[in-house]
């Protein structure tokens, strides 16, 4: 009796992926030292993924001012107060604020990022959460996605406030991902008032 293996659309992708060979994560990866670069996608420190490969370490630990790039046998630190963000090969973008690093979730009406955090719940263990920040424009100020922040954001659009306590009732409602969309609810919903 012949067995009959069915993929799931996602894992056929995945597997022809493999098959020709096409990476299915980013093709590049280094640094943008300014926004300007970042809008002409203009890296330093730069490869092609397929081909070489590169480290670049946020330096989370303890906070620290600088991240590391290990590129081409050569380390470079770089302050991060002085740098735009980091392009993985992963197709992720960290933007840096000072000493802080946010991961760019999504770009569209609002730049909506991220931040993971180690919570501790004392004797019941630790746990990973994520919280959620925006920025007006790719150079703007990153700032907590709150409903009080969008609002001082456009502080003349009374309309857009009315619509915000309509769609959301509470802070945590705002990273809510729209799968219909593809896209944050948050995005969706401005996209009908900023122009």
């Amino acid at each position: 009796m012949k067995r009959v293996i069915r993929l799931s659309p996602f894992a056929f992708v995945w597997l022809m992926l493999f098959i020709t060979g096409i990476p299915a994560q980013g093709q590049k990866s280094g640094v943008y030292l300014s926004f300007a670069d970042f809008q002409k996608d203009s890296l330093s420190y730069s490869i092609d993924c397929r081909k070489e490969e590169h480290r670049i370490r946020l330096e989370d630990f303890f906070s620290k001012k600088f991240i590391t790039v290990i590129h081409r046998d050569e380390k470079v630190r770089l302050e991060k107060a002085a740098i735009y963000g980091v392009l993985y090969c992963d197709g992720s973008l960290h933007r840096f604020s000072g000493k802080q690093h946010y991961r760019l979730e999504e770009q569209g009406a609002i730049l909506v990022f991220s931040q993971e955090f180690t919570v501790s719940h004392g004797k019941g263990g630790n746990h990973r959460e994520k919280r959620f920040f925006f920025s007006k424009t790719g150079n703007g100020t990153i700032q907590p996605l709150t409903l009080l922040n969008l609002k001082n954001t456009f502080p003349d659009r009374h309309d857009l406030h009315d619509e915000l306590d309509q769609w959301f009732k509470r802070d945590a409602d705002l990273s809510t991902y729209d799968s219909y969309h593809n896209k944050f609810k948050i995005n969706h919903l401005l996209e009908k008032f900023i122009k």
